[in-house]
């Protein structure tokens, strides 16, 4: 059988010549008395359709199912014709066996894709009744082959009758769908266990189908992750490794699939788990790999878990120094792309603005290697340098700041939080100091292996502006007798590196193109041993020397070492909707005049004119006046 459609088509032959010597079509015809029965045979049927002849095979088959607009007919002499006349039967049955289906998506295409199906038997009859051992589909990403989704259906029976005339069929159907959860690697339900029927008709005079859905049960739901995507391998381990799929074949000896991996590279990796899985569908093992890291002396290490979300610490044999080497495994999720970080146990995490350098140094403090670690980036320690050097910090050299003092990990185990200070190019000059905390899985500084260390670093002092103005602000360390004054913009974050925090901290501000003078200084942070408090308050002065406050909030970062965030702010705002100012400074009486030590707020204008301070009450009274021009005040 060939496809004479006009166009390109390079797949001519719908259904190909057997290649066997049975016969691939056979007929049989059987009749008796009225009743007639054709059986028709096909023996190993490879048939190839693209989408689009499928979809006019459809439609031309069901055509002959359309009736025409009914007609009067003489419903009489009908009924006495169909008594004279007796009627004959005729049963048709189809038996396919072994048939591939193979559905293009573009036939014009000698290397389409394409949809495969493999059937060992299919029987169709006029009573149309069809029995299944059940079905199985598995859905792969087309991009990567990682599977998806799986339904699976128990063993089912069609029912169907009289399809030539007024058609109903029904099926009971029993169904699954599990889909792969990439943060376990392991099959998860989407659908539970779930039996419903399915009934379709069709009424011959109207050609109406109808299909029920009907279950006796309840439909559970769990909800899927989504689109999948494959592993990824990134290697901060400090030299180059390879990596394999740990496992049975591969266990005496590295794969032959093994993928090297350089320093600081990632890669997409799926190994033969995926392999398995399609194989197996219900596998829940375990699934691991292994790598030998290149050029050390290292054994290869095995039984690496990439199944679940955590950080797994590994003890790399044989022992070279006092303490035994360690590989951690990191195993996250991002973007549903499953990331396997492989590094050391030492890692340092720039959490301030500015680039720093990090320099390696070995016992005698010549320096071993030089990296910089961008604001909000980390760096992980070569696994061997963790035991064998030491770390050096400073700003970005145009800074003009020196290397801090060298740093063992001994020192981070014994004292969590910590200050360290590069001392400026110029003696005069405060240093610039990191505020740090150091997260370890151990306060044990005699025992055999290194701890699992992050050293986070960051600002001791962060100053936020949440005005809409921009402001001039003075920070004064008194125990150092030190100041230093800097620009904010409105919005902006500046973080402050010159202050110490076992230091009394103050602050003063200028609040630019209003009529407020620099505000009083205010204490931000305390020395131990002093008997002042912390204060939320910046006290502005107008030029007829009234008083309106500045509110300061203080955020504390967790796991930083005391380093805050000190936001300064304004307790109300008032928004001009129209072009023009529409407020204009309130000139208080006497009497009034204890109303406006609680706050001022600041008129913003849609069209960009000028800030105009305006008094108000609303701290002490939660109102305030307005007057625009030479309008009266507003009223309470």
């Amino acid at each position: 059988m060939s496809n004479t459609r006009l166009g390109g088509s390079k797949f001519r032959e719908i259904i190909f010549a057997a290649d066997h010597d049975r016969n691939q079509f056979m007929v049989l015809y059987t009749t008796s008395g009225s009743s007639s029965m054709i059986i028709l045979t096909v023996d190993s049927p490879h048939v190839i359709l693209a989408i689009e002849p499928v979809i006019a095979l459809l439609e031309f088959f069901m055509s002959a199912f359309q009736q025409d607009a009914p007609v009067d007919i003489d419903h009489a002499s009908t009924a006495e014709s169909q008594r004279e006349s007796p009627q004959s039967r005729l049963d048709f049955r189809l038996d396919l066996h072994d048939v591939s289906v193979s559905v293009l998506e573009n036939d014009e295409d000698a290397n389409s894709q394409a949809l495969r199906l493999y059937i060992d038997q299919i029987l169709l009859s006029q009573q149309l009744k069809a029995s299944f051992d059940g079905f199985r589909l598995i859905l792969i990403g087309d991009i990567h082959e990682q599977p998806m989704l799986h339904l699976k259906i128990k063993p089912f029976i069609v029912g169907a009758r009289d399809w030539s005339g007024d058609l109903h069929a029904t099926a009971t159907l029993a169904t699954q769908i599990s889909y792969w959860n990439l943060s376990n690697s392991h099959w998860e339900p989407l659908i539970d266990p779930w039996a419903f029927t399915l009934s379709v008709g069709r009424d011959q005079r109207s050609s109406e189908f109808k299909v029920s859905v009907s279950a006796q049960e309840h439909l559970d739901l769990n909800k899927a992750r989504g689109s999948f995507a494959p592993y990824r391998i990134r290697n901060r381990t400090g030299s180059p490794l390879f990596v394999w799929s740990d496992d049975d074949a591969s266990r005496d000896s590295k794969d032959a699939s093994a993928i090297k991996v350089t320093n600081d590279q990632t890669i997409d990796w799926s190994g033969a788990v995926f392999t398995l899985l399609l194989q197996h569908v219900s596998i829940s093992e375990q699934h691991n790999i292994a790598i030998q890291i290149v050029g050390k002396p290292w054994e290869a290490l095995r039984g690496i878990p990439v199944d679940r979300e955590g950080e797994f610490t590994f003890s790399l044999r044989p022992r070279m120094e006092k303490y035994a080497d360690r590989l951690l495994c990191v195993v996250s999720v991002e973007d549903n792309v499953k990331i396997v970080t492989l590094r050391s146990t030492y890692l340092v995490e720039n959490q301030t603005f500015y680039p720093l350098e990090r320099m390696l140094v070995d016992h005698t403090g010549h320096p071993v290697s030089l990296e910089k670690i961008a604001p909000g980036q980390d760096y992980a320690l070569p696994i061997e340098a963790v035991t064998q050097n030491r770390i050096r910090l400073q700003p970005d050299q145009g800074f003009g700041y020196r290397w801090c003092s060298s740093i063992r990990f001994d020192d981070l185990i014994t004292k969590k939080s910590l200050t360290i200070g590069c001392p400026h190019n110029d003696q005069q000059e405060a240093p610039f100091r990191f505020q740090a905390w150091a997260q370890s899985d151990s306060n044990e500084p005699g025992t055999q292996k290194p701890p699992k260390i992050k050293l986070k670093l960051r600002a001791p002092i962060e100053l936020e502006n949440l005005l809409p103005c921009n402001i001039q602000y003075r920070v004064y360390d008194k125990d150092a007798n030190q100041n230093w004054k800097s620009y904010l913009r409105k919005g902006g974050v500046m973080p402050v590196h010159s202050v110490e925090l076992g230091h009394l901290i103050l602050l003063n501000a200028e609040v630019q193109d209003t009529i407020f003078k620099p505000s009083d200084f205010a204490i931000i942070n305390t020395d131990r041993n002093s008997d002042f408090e912390v204060e939320s308050r910046l006290s502005l002065r107008d030029q007829s020397n009234r008083k309106f406050d500045l509110r300061l909030n203080y955020v504390r970062y967790p796991e930083s070492g005391g380093a805050f965030k000190v936001q300064i702010y304004c307790p109300y705002l008032v928004m001009s909707c129209v072009c023009r100012v529409v407020c204009q400074t309130f000139i208080p009486q006497p009497q009034d005049a204890t109303l406006f030590s609680g706050a001022f707020l600041v008129v913003v204008d849609i069209c960009q004119t000028p800030f105009r301070g305006v008094h108000g009450s609303l701290i002490a009274h939660g109102r305030a006046q307005i007057t625009h021009r030479d309008s009266d005040m507003s009223s309470h």
